[in-house]
């Protein structure tokens, strides 16, 4: 059963980070690199986003100013270009101020920048569920059928 929770969290790990590129939401890369985890027991497994997955989700809704270093960044991460510094700073303060005001576009609109809805959650669909559902059970047929065999080989030695 292990491995099959390894394998799904491999496969979930591998799907978030898909999903946050294809959604538009990749800048500087540190939410691929450290930003999706997983640990795993014989029978939980256990993921682990960002402190910030719920923006990722989400978006950030108005209210409070945003860090404008955090745009600011982001700008140059996503390479935008400007011709002078004060107009990357610029732009991160009127990012910041229609943030504050009416919350991140993924926020107002439902969608990211891309059309993409849920980021993170479609990750984990019902049909992605049923499917480590229905392996894992037959994980749990597949040991039973073995741990049978193994007392009926037992028992008929000692007979």
């Amino acid at each position: 059963m292990l491995t099959i929770l390894e394998k799904y969290g491999d496969i979930f790990m591998d799907a978030l980070r898909h999903r946050h590129i294809q959604a538009g939401q990749k800048a500087s890369g540190k939410t691929l690199e450290d930003g999706f985890s997983f640990t795993n027991t014989e029978t939980v497994l256990k993921i682990y986003g960002p402190d910030f997955v719920e923006t990722l989700e989400d978006g950030r809704r108005s209210g409070g100013f945003p860090p404008t270093d955090a745009i600011y960044q982001w700008s140059i991460d996503k390479g935008f270009n400007f011709e002078k510094e004060y107009q990357r700073r610029g732009f991160a303060f009127v990012v910041a101020r229609k943030i504050a005001e009416q919350g991140s576009y993924l926020f107002r609109k439902g969608v990211t920048f891309n059309g993409t809805p849920n980021p993170i959650s479609e990750v984990f669909n019902e049909e992605a569920l049923k499917e480590m559902t229905k392996q894992i059970e037959q994980s749990f047929i597949d040991e039973a059928k073995i741990d049978i065999h193994k007392i009926f080989e037992e028992w008929e030695y000692k007979q």
